[in-house]
């Protein structure tokens, strides 16, 4: 099984949080870098994970290319297209 080592999760909300937080674990090899989070929860991450960058848009996640796995943590039908560009991109993806 990969590990991976630089993991992005798109469409963070406090109702998945607890999916998403098992599969960044340290202990499963993971390293949470950026977050892009839903509605009103990027306080929380903030004082949560003070070494994740927060953004705004998901390009900051799909252009970076220190990432190798992307996590749709709350993900809607519009999410298809962004799962398709991060395979394209070279990620590898996972829809909780």
């Amino acid at each position: 099984m990969k590990t991976f080592t630089s993991i992005a999760v798109i469409e963070c909300s406090h109702s998945a949080s607890s999916l998403w937080k098992s599969a960044t674990s340290p202990v499963n090899g993971g390293n949470l870098k950026k977050v892009l989070p839903k509605g009103s929860f990027a306080p929380n991450l903030s004082r949560q994970f003070p070494e994740v960058e927060i953004v705004s848009n998901s390009n900051d996640i799909l252009n970076d290319e220190s990432i190798d796995l992307i996590i749709l943590a709350d993900p809607a039908s519009s999410d298809l297209g962004i799962a398709a560009a991060a395979l394209e991109a070279g990620k590898s993806v996972r829809i909780l």
